[in-house]
């Protein structure tokens, strides 16, 4: 007879898996958040399951994240990765997965939680079969993306306002987010929570940035950085657009812009490099591909300005790190980068595909470098206030009180 294992929440992530390699593909914020926060609640006590697709023959279908936390990949679908609207063909396979190693495992889950509007479909059917309660989380909104004119999957939208209705709550990355759910999705404030990411406490630790900038050929040049995923919703072009202002003004000639990260789409990398060159900035221009989370953190303290020009953005959690590290900010003023980059104090916010407004804000960060100092121990004091254990006790919260409803 199976021992049945209770108090575990499942933490559904369909095509988000929290241990995949950052700042390539669909692999960004979200699946950082899902890792920590589920490393945060190890700490707290709190057993979490992350389940996920097997996307790769040769990966590990169980593999630990923290002492209580561990990630679950089961078989739905090819072995490969997959775009949001193609898993959507899978979600009854890896809803059949996850109940039959349920079963199998002998494992009673208290709560279940999902992160993007897939991983809702597979929740909603799962909340059904067991009778558990659902929490449903989205990162990014499709009536949202269409606000900023970007293409949404088809049908989406009817089943994110579904999903809205469905789940038991909603938890939210920012408080942008939060008033877009209010706004589009008509959802009750009262049955939404906002658990910010945090920033690693490991961050606020400065690397041997001289040592740093001789490796990478940088030394007495003045850095932009750019992190994260090479995708048109982060409108990098409008950052090499800026690039191409400094690069024609006076002064300028020893400012070097970093774009770490790798295709999210097949091809923009090919894209942006040719768009570079093309715009006469393609020595000045570096391109070094998927930078491991860990490794990321050296590049925040060596740039002397980060840059975050999305055109949508729930949270910024690249902005958050930046900050953390005491490095100033220029970002789009959208969603939750509001809500960390302080205009004038730890960084600027410039309207979202304002080339003009963007050069002008990084050449005043980049000239001055007591304004330079200032605004990156500011920062640094804004990022403190976001920390992972803060969000996994507001997780803890909403858990316990789903669980106590019924």
């Amino acid at each position: 007879m199976v021992t049945r294992q209770r108090g575990v929440v499942a933490v559904i992530s369909v095509h988000a898996d929290p241990l995949a390699v950052l700042g390539s593909g669909q692999n960004g914020g979200m699946n950082l958040t899902v890792r920590r926060l589920c490393s945060s609640l190890s700490e707290m006590g709190v057993a979490t399951d992350v389940l996920t697709r097997l996307s790769a023959s040769g990966q590990a279908s169980v593999q630990p994240i923290a002492p209580m936390s561990r990630v679950l990949r089961l078989p739905a679908g090819p072995l490969q990765t997959l775009a949001a609207a193609e898993a959507v063909d899978h979600v009854s396979e890896l809803v059949t997965s996850i109940d039959d190693h349920a079963n199998h495992a002998g494992v009673d889950y208290r709560v279940i939680h999902a992160h993007h509007w897939v991983s809702g479909l597979v929740a909603e059917r799962l909340s059904r079969l067991w009778g558990v309660p659902w929490a449903q989380s989205f990162h990014t909104l499709a009536k949202t993306k269409r606000e900023g004119r970007y293409a949404v999957e088809p049908g989406r939208e009817l089943i994110e306002s579904r999903l809205c209705r469905d789940a038991d709550h909603l938890v939210a990355v920012s408080q942008s987010e939060a008033r877009d759910l209010v706004e589009f999705y008509a959802v009750d404030p009262q049955r939404i929570d906002v658990v910010e990411p945090g920033a690693d406490r490991s961050i606020t630790t400065p690397c041997r940035v001289a040592e740093m900038r001789a490796l990478l050929d940088l030394t007495g040049k003045r850095v932009i950085l750019f992190a994260g995923r090479l995708d048109p919703l982060k409108d990098i072009d409008t950052l090499l657009g800026a690039t191409a202002g400094l690069a024609m003004r006076e002064g300028y000639a020893d400012v070097v812009t970093l774009l770490a990260g790798d295709d999210a789409v097949d091809g923009e990398r090919e894209r942006l490099t040719a768009q570079a060159h093309a715009r006469g900035i393609g020595d000045r221009v570096h391109f070094l591909g998927s930078v491991d989370h860990d490794d990321l953190i050296d590049y925040y303290s060596l740039a002397d300005v980060c840059v975050v020009p999305s055109r949508i953005e729930s949270f910024g959690l690249v902005a958050l790190e930046a900050q953390a590290a005491g490095t100033p900010v220029v970002a789009a003023d959208v969603g939750g980068l509001r809500e960390i980059v302080v205009h004038g104090k730890t960084g600027f916010l410039v309207a979202p595909g304002d080339v003009t407004g963007f050069c002008r804000q990084i050449a005043r960060v980049l000239d001055d470098v007591e304004l330079r100092s200032h605004l990156g121990d500011a920062a640094r004091r804004r990022a403190a206030a976001f920390t992972w254990a803060r969000g996994s006790a507001r997780l803890d919260s909403v858990y316990a009180r789903l669980e106590a409803a019924g």
